[in-house]
């Protein structure tokens, strides 16, 4: 029922469309006209007779493969079958049955008209025809270029849908070929004025040409073969067939049919002057389309087919909707090839006087000649000029030459000579039908004469009479009686007998025009549709093709036989034979023009090297301009230096020291002293860096640069480091070089001075960082021998070279001060210098030095009292006096920078003295000595403050066990302290402070797996995270790999550059948009930082953006790396490709059909090209000024270019949008991202920005700046908060967190930043007092406060602070707020904060020292209570830690104080054990409930005290709140 109910619809529109309407009478105007693309022709099958519509087919389908692959194995090369069968006769026979070039010519115009399956397909398939050996291509090339033809993409995946290829045209007799296939090729064509079509002119119709086609409709355009030549489309006429320029023989039936469209037009027109130009057009287009039907049926076809039996005129039986009109296999790739073999060489141009006029052509040699016959071979595709000059002559030629004998053979001029692509200029067309017919998978011969009922053969006589073929066929398809290989198109034309085709292309032939008129419902005959009436079709009838010709051109009747379609008939003139151009010898004719191959790289070799080569060279252009850059950069300093006051006198100068490739330099002040024969080197504020001792001196050695500025000098004494100084200019080196001169002569020291390059100076120094590296050792060495059980056991683990240059070592007295972190000026330094240095040669050597650590580390308490008894017994004799015992304290309290004045010391001293008994007495003797520090109260601490076994530290003795040795902590001991010299009250204490030890690897291998260990501990989260993104980044590059290099295909692209390219290029490609778009993920400041204040920030490591950015541009640099480097090989591979190929391959890129894809096109003048390169060079400068010597050294140079990422976003949306292999994907990447940048840089303008003026800038030991700058109006803000900031020296916009360092009460903001990055290295470099000018701080930016967990220790009544490294810094504002509500007696909740730094060593903190030693000054009430543990090993101590583990046991039980740091604070050796030190606390204060515990630091720490709380949450006591913070 669903079926009849579309039939009744269908029937009812053909009631309504073809029934004629009487209103119109009988002029057919507004009439239903032939579809122009065949949609609904036939209304039951709409699909029937349309544009690309799929070929049909009278056999099966023979593929290899029963799918799509041509059916070659064991048929025989093309080339050879067109060798040996269609090559054979005389290019000047002449058709027997009186056919003509006209009928040859028209009938390729009939088969343009129904059929054209010749276009390739897209994109291109490749099957090349092998050139045999001795072929007249073989010296040209290897292969003859074969393009596999289009197909409908939806066939051809297996055997039950095997390829089918498709017809680009109508199987109607419908005109196409003058119109064009749809509606806007139609309008293209027209004049729009009186129905014409449009004409190069306005003349008369049998003068008029078409228009040039100056709009570039896409007409068939290849290479003219003549000159091997490309030229522009635009010399085409106008018309419809797209191939219609092939020849000038076909392009003047063309023209015919053009003026008669335009002859009947004018008719039209004036016997109707009220028509419009659109009705007008449509009835001469109406008329056209009869006059060709008839014309095709009744002249040209039975002319064509040949007389005889069983090949007469089909006959029109009337519509049959039933019918499929289209066209077979058979006959597209077969039969229609018939007319291949009439085509003759080439035709004469006869004058209206019966001779042949005289054109020109080319010669043997390339020159040009007259002929008197137009040559096929040369006017492919270059005949428009031709044809409008001689267009009446060739007319007349056409009619008059007479066709090529009726035979199987091919002409030269098609054989050998056809036109080919630019690559192959010449090809053979007797093989390309041969391919193309199994390219199309066309059945062999006996399949198609048996699919037609006809009997298959079974000899070579059954297929030919020729015996001279038939041995030419078994030569070629194998020795037999017969193949079944014998391709169809052969086998069909070998049947040829003389006076037309064979009986089964006959039958093809026949069947195809017989359905193409009963299918098609516009056929001129057919009354039903109410086209034509009676008389109308009969008025049809009577036109002719000559008729047509007469009222067309110039020619008169007596030129033109009676039926123009033979050379039989009544004619003044008279049919001339085909030129016979086998010879090659006549001058009648021209010469063919040879095979030239091209290559399509050739022009692009340049532009493909230099711009790789320009393109890379951005990165040493970019290098170079870093490293001038920074020379300009020196140059301004040195500059402003050279503005400064120099000389404060005459002994001291200015200069810059360099101290090595990784310390750089220093600005310093050099003064000479005379008196102590010393040359004492300062910074710019007077502190002390080193000395050179030249007392015992003899030689020294000047060294100048006589190269560059030559501003440098260098002074090499022996035994110390080179001093190396720049100066301002030359005049500055002089004179100093003269007062160092002078000085050294004065004291009696030898100077030698020479002249040398700058470079080597520097490269052949004794630098201190060279310097240092000896150091490292020889201090590691010392540690170890003095330490270890056996003290002759060698302890080192380098080469014997290195062991001797440490054995030979000599310490000068600044870097003995300098290995301690002390002064050399301080008094202590000296005298233990002085004490040491037994030989007086102003060094310490190896054993010396030795011999002085092994008394700390090893002695006994009466050895070490002795040790520090002659160190302030300088004169040796035998006491001190209460004046060298003062200095003695007030030297170890200025080793601490406490603050004691003298008064106090006086009092200590006092006591001391008292203590021994000798208060009566003005000097103390050695005993005396002893009673005071190795009392039997002290003397077990001072013995037992040793390194014990194994390197452990040890506080028990041997009797006691471990574990009561682990809990008795130095806290234990601690029972009071002091405050101003007076001694508070002693409360036995049950807080617990254990440590926990651990020994340190001792072989290599164990060592770097304990650091490998310790550092994913400490960075779990960050690898898990970095872990998951590059997995993510291999993840998304595999799948998109994949997909392009075998799964679908994209544009071809596989097929050009090859599956692992395009894989390369396409996977990376995908890599390169996700990190970018990752990129603003992590730039998105604002946003991170609130996330950072939420439960987040625990599972995520937020404050690591920075480090994680940099690791995905490293990723986005490694697939941008690939992407070039891919598309390198891609752009060579298009730039070897035809145009051809190219337009079908990336379809959104136009070219011209006459103008080459060059290399330089691709890169340059395509928007994915130019955008691509850009691209690249900009994340190559980018790249450079990212790298940590250009943010060091010119930061500014490194934030202007990072702000290019703006056009890296915008040129990689570019290059997505040329759609060069499919539509862009990178916003879909970016819509994300992009939006969470664009809100937090919302945030970022929508802050009101406030320049913040900087009140104080001081530079602190261990690269720490302290900044004190101005506190805005209204910023309230909470202890342990923290603020972001921006210096305007160093870029407005980037912002960097730090924690406030201030209190609250404060009246100004302050912030203690360690330089150990770029940023905050050059924040250090900025408000260095030597590089300000009229000391003018730089302002800053602030933005804040933001708060943590921190800032609510106080609502608890015991609070617990424990920072790890750098984590301490939320916690100097707590103190500080502590101290100050203390010292004010302001009531809060808390009652007692314990402050726990756990610190890997102490030195890079020394001003959380400051902090904590004014936090003990002024905490009058106790509260809190600081506990450092240093967690370094010992044999990772540097000599510093390990004499300050040694001395602080002597000091502490003392003063009560540390040595180092002047506080009462305890420090421990170890790491804490915070289970049972948080579980003390429930002892200590048993009425508390709760208790807060807020740590900052690494994750491992965090997650120590985090396990620690919940198990202590489990037992019975205080509940444990844990707030934390990672670092």
């Amino acid at each position: 029922m669903h079926r009849q109910g579309h039939i009744a619809l269908r029937v009812v529109l053909v009631i309504a469309v073809c029934v004629p309407d009487s209103s119109h009478g009988q002029s057919g105007i507004e009439k239903e006209l032939h579809p122009q693309n065949g949609f609904y022709n036939n209304l039951f099958e709409p699909e029937w007779g349309t544009t690309g519509n799929e070929l049909l087919r009278s056999a099966q389908a023979s593929y290899s493969d029963q799918v799509y692959e041509p059916n070659q194995q064991g048929r025989p090369n093309p080339l050879d079958i067109s060798q040996a069968l269609h090559a054979a006769g005389s290019s000047g026979d002449a058709s027997t049955s009186g056919k003509n070039a006209m009928l040859v010519y028209f009938g390729q115009l009939v088969a343009d008209e129904i059929v054209n399956a010749r276009s390739a397909g897209c994109p291109p398939e490749y099957d090349n025809i092998r050139v045999p050996e001795g072929h007249l291509y073989r010296d040209a090339a290897e292969e003859m270029v074969f393009k596999r033809a289009g197909y409908n993409q939806r066939t051809g995946i297996s055997p039950n849908y095997p390829r089918q290829q498709q017809n680009g045209v109508t199987p109607y007799l419908d005109a196409g070929f003058l119109y064009g296939t749809t509606r806007f090729w139609t309008n293209a064509i027209r004049e729009f004025s009186g129905g014409r079509l449009k004409r190069l002119s306005p003349v008369g119709v049998k003068n008029s040409f078409p228009a040039l086609n100056a709009d570039r409709l896409p007409l068939y355009n290849p290479p003219v073969p003549r000159d091997h030549s490309l030229r522009e489309a635009s010399r085409f006429f106008l018309m419809g067939n797209t191939r219609g320029h092939e020849n000038p023989f076909l392009l003047s039936l063309q023209i015919i049919w053009f003026r008669w469209h335009n002859h009947l037009a004018d008719e039209i027109s004036r016997t109707n002057t009220t028509l419009t130009d659109e009705q007008v057009f449509e009835e001469a287009r109406r008329r056209v389309i009869a006059h060709f039907q008839k014309i095709v049926v009744k002249e040209w076809l039975p002319q064509y087919l040949g007389p005889g039996t069983g090949r007469d005129n089909p006959a029109y039986k009337g519509y049959n909707p039933r019918v499929h009109p289209g066209v077979t296999q058979e006959f597209a790739m077969a039969a229609m090839k018939y007319g291949h073999t009439l085509v003759p060489a080439g035709v004469w141009t006869i004058s209206d006087t019966c001779t042949e006029t005289v054109t020109s052509d080319q010669g043997s040699q390339g020159e040009t000649r007259p002929v008197q016959a137009i040559r096929l071979c040369n006017t492919y595709w270059d005949s428009q000029d031709l044809v409008q000059q001689n267009i009446d002559s060739i007319v007349r030629g056409m009619a008059l030459t007479q066709a090529k004998a009726d035979n199987p053979t091919y002409v030269p001029d098609l054989r050998e000579y056809l036109y080919g692509p630019y690559e192959f200029s010449r090809q053979d067309l007797a093989a390309l039908d041969i391919q193309r017919s199994r390219d199309h998978g066309l059945a062999s011969y006996n399949s198609v004469r048996q699919a037609l009922n006809m009997s298959s053969a079974t000899t070579w006589g059954d297929v030919t009479n020729d015996t001279r073929l038939q041995d030419s066929l078994r030569a070629v398809y194998g020795n037999t009686s017969f193949s079944d290989d014998l391709d169809l198109i052969t086998g069909g034309l070998l049947e040829t007998r003389g006076s037309g085709p064979g009986k089964l292309f006959s039958v093809i032939i026949q069947d195809q025009f017989q359905r193409i008129i009963d299918g098609d419902r516009f056929w001129y005959e057919n009354t039903r549709n109410g086209l034509f009436t009676q008389d109308e079709i009969r008025q049809i009838n009577s036109v002719t093709f000559r008729q047509i010709l007469l009222n067309v051109t110039n020619i008169q009747p007596n030129n033109l036989p009676g039926d123009l379609f033979s050379c039989r008939g009544n004619a003044t003139c008279n049919c001339r034979p085909p030129p016979n151009v086998d010879g090659n010898n006549s001058t009648m004719f021209g010469v063919c023009s040879k095979l030239q191959t091209y290559d399509f790289f050739s022009g692009s070799e340049a532009s493909f090297a230099l711009s790789i080569l320009a393109t890379g060279l951005t990165i040493p252009g970019s290098i170079g301009m870093l490293l001038m850059l920074v020379w300009l950069r020196k140059r301004r300093e040195a500059r402003r230096n050279m503005s400064r006051p120099r000389k404060t006198d005459k002994t001291k100068f200015a200069a810059c020291e360099w101290l090595g490739p990784e310390s750089g330099k220093r600005n310093v002040t050099v003064e000479f002293n005379n008196q102590r024969k010393k040359i004492k080197v300062t910074d710019m504020r007077g502190k002390d860096l080193r000395f050179i001792d030249l007392r015992n001196t003899e030689k020294a050695t000047l060294r100048l640069s006589y190269d560059k500025r030559l501003d440098l000098l260098s002074l090499r004494v022996p035994g110390e480091v080179d001093l190396i100084l720049r100066f301002g200019d030359l005049g500055e080196r002089q004179e100093m070089l003269q007062y160092t001169e002078e000085f050294l002569q004065s004291l009696g020291v030898q100077t030698e001075r020479q002249e040398q390059p700058e470079l080597i100076i520097l490269s052949h120094s004794n630098n201190k960082d060279d310097r240092q590296k000896l150091l490292d050792k020889f201090f590691r060495v010392v540690c170890l021998q003095a330490l270890k059980k056996d003290p002759t056991a060698e302890v080192w683990d380098f080469d014997d070279d290195a062991a001797n240059d440490v054995i030979k070592l000599k310490l000068t007295r600044t870097e003995f001060a300098e290995s301690l972190g002390m002064q050399a000026s301080s008094i202590f330094i000296r005298n233990v210098f002085l004490l040491a240095d037994t030989n007086n040669d102003g060094f310490l050597s190896f054993k010396e030095f030795l011999d002085l650590f092994a008394v700390f580390a090893r002695g006994t308490a009466e050895q070490k009292a002795q040790m520090m008894f002659n160190i302030y017994d300088i004169r040796r004799r035998g006491y001190l006096t209460r004046e060298d015992f003062f200095k003695m304290i007030r030297s170890l309290l200025d080793l601490s920078d406490a603050s004691l004045d003298n008064a106090h010391v006086t009092n200590l001293m006092d006591v001391m003295f008292r203590d021994a008994g000798i208060a009566d007495k003005d000097t103390m003797s050695f005993e005396d000595f002893k009673k005071v520090f190795v009392s039997k109260e002290y003397e077990s601490t001072l013995h037992a403050a040793s390194i014990a076994d194994g390197g452990a530290l040890s506080k028990h003795t041997k009797e006691e066990s471990p574990l009561k040795g682990r809990r008795k902590t130095f806290i234990q001991s601690y029972r009071g302290a002091k405050e101003g010299g007076r001694q508070l009250s002693r409360q036995a204490s049950r807080v617990r402070a254990p440590v926990r030890k651990q020994k340190y690897p001792g072989t290599p291998l164990a060592q770097r797996w304990y650091a490998f260990s310790r550092y994913v501990e400490n960075y779990q989260c960050h690898i898990f995270w970095l872990c998951l993104y590059t997995l993510v980044c291999v993840g998304i590059f595999t799948e998109r790999a994949y997909y392009y290099a075998v799964g679908r295909e994209h544009a071809g692209l596989r097929r050009l550059s090859g599956a692992w390219t395009t894989a390369m290029i396409r996977g990376s490609a995908s890599v390169i948009m996700f990190n970018l778009a990752s990129l603003l993920v992590t730039m998105s400041r604002n946003i991170i930082t609130r996330l950072r204040e939420t439960f987040v920030h625990r599972f995520v490591p937020f404050d690591s953006a920075v480090s994680f950015h940099k690791y995905i541009a490293a990723v986005l640099m490694i697939a941008s790396i690939v992407h070039i480097v891919g598309h390198c090989v891609n752009l060579y591979c298009m730039s070897t490709q035809p145009a051809q190929d190219l337009s079908c391959l990336f379809r959104e890129f136009f070219r011209a059909s006459h103008v080459l894809y060059t290399f330089h096109f691709w890169a340059f003048q395509t928007i994915t090209g130019l955008a691509g390169i850009l691209v690249t060079v900009v994340m190559f400068i980018m790249y450079v000024f990212a790298i940590q010597f250009a943010r060091r050294n010119v930061f500014n140079a490194f934030w202007f270019t990072h702000s290019f990422y703006i056009f890296v976003y915008i040129l990689t949306f570019m290059h997505g949008i040329g759609r060069l292999v499919q539509d862009p994907l990178f916003p879909w990447y970016l819509i994300g991202p992009l939006l969470v940048y664009l809100v937090d840089r919302t945030l970022t303008y929508s802050r009101h920005k406030v320049e913040i003026i900087v009140k104080k800038a001081e530079l602190l030991p261990s690269a720490v700046i302290f900044l004190e700058f101005k506190r805005p109006a209204n910023f309230d803000y909470k202890s342990g908060q923290w603020v972001r900031i921006a210096c305007l020296n160093l870029g407005k916009s980037e912002y960097h967190p730090f924690t406030l360092t201030s209190a609250p009460h404060e009246e100004n903001l302050s912030l203690h930043i360690r330089a150990v990055g770029p940023w905050t290295s050059n924040l250090r470099e900025t408000y260095d007092p030597s590089n300000l000018d009229m000391n003018k701080l730089p302002k800053l930016y602030l933005d804040g406060p933001f708060g943590e967990g921190h800032q609510d220790w106080y609502t608890f009544d015991i609070a617990v602070l424990v920072g790890g490294g750098i984590g301490v810094t939320p916690f100097a504002s707590i103190l500080k707020d502590i101290a100050f509500k203390s010292q004010t007696g302001a009531r809060f909740t808390c009652k007692k904060v314990y402050f726990v730094w756990v610190t890997r060593t102490q030195k890079h903190y020394e001003w959380l020292v400051d902090i904590i030693r004014d936090v003990e000054n002024k905490d009058k009430h106790n509260i809190v209570s600081v506990h450092i543990f240093v967690t370094q090993f010992q044999q990772k101590f540097d000599l510093r830690t390990t004499m300050l583990y040694i001395c602080e046991r002597h000091f502490q039980k003392v003063e009560n104080r540390s040595l180092l740091t002047g506080l009462r604070a305890v420090t421990h050796f170890g790491r804490p054990e915070f289970d049972e030190f948080l579980n003390s606390l429930h002892y200590e204060h048993p009425q508390v409930r709760r208790v807060g515990v807020f740590s900052c630091g690494p994750g491992p720490m965090t997650n120590s005290v985090q396990a620690a709380c919940s198990y202590l949450n489990t037992l019975e006591g205080p509940s444990y709140t844990h707030h934390f913070e990672n670092f």
